[in-house]
């Protein structure tokens, strides 16, 4: 068996999240994963991949054979991705006579007041997206002949088999979802475009990144204390993340460091780092309570868990609790205690941020059927409540505009239809985090209160989850740990259709 080379894998997964921690914190200007792949180039071969291959009746076993395959087509297309990641970094966009980064287009955009210069910047970032559309047709042509290759089953069907997803079980209720909040939708839509100037049909991405921006409650999210505000709710609940000697929090200002937080566990559970450079604003605040929720699940890992239950595994278990913290932003009483606010100004803020989320879960949703469709080659267009129909879409960009603009209510532009597709589909496992978040919180309320986040019980209760790592229990089975019978749709459908009827 290849159980030998598990101490081996951990070294290779810590230099590589080293490398990419260095370049995304500002500390090292270019990635360079082919150095690490060399280093450690004794663990990529076919051969493991087969002897892996022997032990997949089990859990463990079959993450195992996974991590094989990942780190052997990570080595075969280093190349690819060290060039694309490269140019996108040196990547700049012309506007105004001015050079400006690619990467900074987006918190560009989004504080942009003026409609025709967000227009102007997003029609600007075409070049460079068409390059990077190239390095994307390369990278995904090459991944579905290694995966056919490596494993005899086709991509779609190799990730269900591996991470035990029904995916088109999960799509139709993506479906359903889509269909039932679709009113809810349209009428919450209308209204926050309205209160930036823009008319719901002429709706762009553009805008609504300028609309989630919510610069009208900026006096509230003040970036000096971000860092205090979160340190405090988490000693509340029993955290202290200034004694965590596993925990590390990189503060500190770097002209190229990303401006949005990131977690990078290093070594679950010793090393774990949390990256914040606050801007000021509720993204801001957002995204780092997301990033430590992330923190303290990978920092509260059992460390006698192995490799594989403590680092592999899908992405839905980490993203539900990441998804946890964050969305206490559309806690009233969070917003009262923590950001000073009156319940009038909470109120607002609450639906705000539950608008937003409505949009990013119709969104993902859209995404995974499109991604399903793309993966497969299916080009049968659908109809207004997602059903196929005897029709073609002449292209894959024309399925992501008119899928993704269906579920959004926004014109969605064909440039990005392959740069808005993640690796491993993703996409399914964020909804899945975003369904469980709703069933974990409805948990804790039940057993502490609305203000679970003040109680150290509740700390407790959590730490009891997270001690299972990224895949020791599934999120079905946590789930069911904690009361449930099954994950689906329905709870973060009732999650939705209630808060808007009582708001």
């Amino acid at each position: 068996m290849v159980s030998h080379l598990l101490i081996d894998l951990e070294k290779f997964d810590e230099a590589l999240a080293t490398e990419h921690y260095l370049n995304s914190s500002g500390q090292k200007d270019e990635l360079d994963s082919s150095k690490i792949y060399k280093q450690f180039r004794h663990l990529f071969s076919k051969e493991h991949i087969a002897e892996a291959g022997k032990g997949i009746s089990n859990k463990e076993g079959k993450l195992l054979y996974d991590a094989f395959v990942g780190n052997f087509m990570g080595n075969q297309l280093k190349k690819i991705s060290d060039k694309s990641n490269s140019y996108e970094a040196a990547a700049t966009v012309e506007a105004n006579g001015q050079q400006i980064p690619f990467r900074q287009i987006s918190s560009i955009l989004m504080n942009e007041d003026i409609r025709e210069k967000r227009k102007m910047l997003y029609e600007a970032t075409k070049p460079v997206k068409k390059k990077l559309t190239a390095f994307e047709k390369r990278s995904w042509k090459k991944v579905y002949e290694l995966i056919q290759d490596l494993s005899g089953k086709s991509y779609l069907d190799y990730l269900s088999f591996i991470k035990e997803v029904d995916y088109d079980q999960l799509a139709s209720q993506l479906r359903d979802f889509l269909v039932k909040t679709e009113e809810l939708h349209i009428k919450q839509l209308e209204k926050n475009m309205a209160s930036i100037g823009v008319r719901l049909k002429d709706a762009q991405p553009y805008d609504y990144a300028y609309f989630a921006r919510a610069k009208p409650f900026d006096a509230f999210f003040q970036k000096e204390k971000l860092v205090g505000i979160a340190k405090t709710f988490w000693h509340n609940i029993g955290f202290e993340i200034d004694h965590q000697k596993n925990v590390i929090l990189d503060v500190e200002e770097r002209p190229k460091k990303v401006p949005r937080a990131f977690c990078m566990p290093v070594k679950v559970p010793d090393k774990v780092i949390l990256v914040i450079k606050p801007n000021g604003g509720q993204d801001d605040y957002q995204a780092f309570l997301h990033e430590s929720g992330h923190t303290e699940h990978f920092a509260n890992t059992d460390a006698s868990l192995s490799y594989q239950f403590r680092n592999l595994g899908d992405h839905s278990v980490s993203e539900s609790y990441a998804f946890l913290i964050e969305y206490l932003l559309a806690n009233k009483l969070f917003l009262q205690k923590y950001l000073s606010m009156s319940e009038a100004d909470a109120q607002n803020f609450a639906s705000f941020i539950m608008e937003q989320k409505l949009q990013a879960f119709r969104r993902y949703a859209a995404k995974v059927i499109y991604e399903l469709k793309l993966h497969r080659n299916d080009l049968s267009k659908l109809d207004d409540k997602f059903m196929p129909t005897a029709g073609q879409y002449t292209s894959p960009a024309k399925m992501y505009v008119d899928i993704l603009t269906k579920a959004t209510k926004i014109n969605y532009k064909p440039e990005s239809y392959l740069l808005d597709v993640d690796s491993g589909l993703y996409a399914a496992d964020y909804v899945r985090a975003w369904i469980f978040e709703v069933m974990i919180r409805k948990k804790l309320e039940e057993k502490f209160g609305k203000n679970w986040f003040e109680k150290k019980e509740a700390g407790e209760f959590l730490k009891s989850l997270w001690k299972w790592g990224s895949s020791g229990k599934s999120v079905k089975e946590l789930a069911q740990m904690i009361g449930y019978s099954n994950v689906d749709t329905s709870y973060i459908t009732d999650d939705f259709l209630k808060f808007f009827k009582q708001a």
